[in-house]
């Protein structure tokens, strides 16, 4: 179940949201030492237009709180519209992770990492 929740007003924004699941009913060639688990995780990120429409400072901050790992991200950010359509921006963004959740070709980090990270970007939209 997910709860999603967010803002803009007068080039502030702010988005956060809460999840949680519970797993059950394992289906396993083996015994295994648990037959139910409940997490529970969170995600904010808030940001301003400091240039209105052209250069926005952000942060963020996620969380997953489980049985096994308790894996938290925090950053700090911007995004610059140098373009007039919003089509196309450029990002940068540093953060700190600690266990990472997850891993992926798109994000800066693995599977299990601690530590600094930093990323830029430039994206186009069609």
């Amino acid at each position: 179940m997910r709860r999603d929740y967010g803002f803009k007003w007068r080039g502030f924004s702010a988005n956060g949201q809460y999840y949680f699941r519970w797993v059950y009913d394992f289906a396993a060639d083996g015994p295994i030492p648990l037959d139910r688990m409940f997490d529970q995780g969170s995600e904010l990120s808030i940001g301003h237009f400091v240039v209105p429409r052209k250069l926005e400072l952000y942060g963020r901050t996620s969380a997953v709180f489980g049985k096994f790992r308790s894996p938290w991200e925090v950053g700090a950010g911007f995004k610059w519209h140098f373009v007039p359509d919003h089509r196309m921006w450029l990002t940068g963004e540093i953060l700190r992770v600690n266990d990472s959740a997850f891993g992926g070709m798109i994000y800066p980090y693995n599977a299990g990492m601690d530590g600094w990270a930093s990323i830029g970007q430039m994206i186009f939209q069609f």
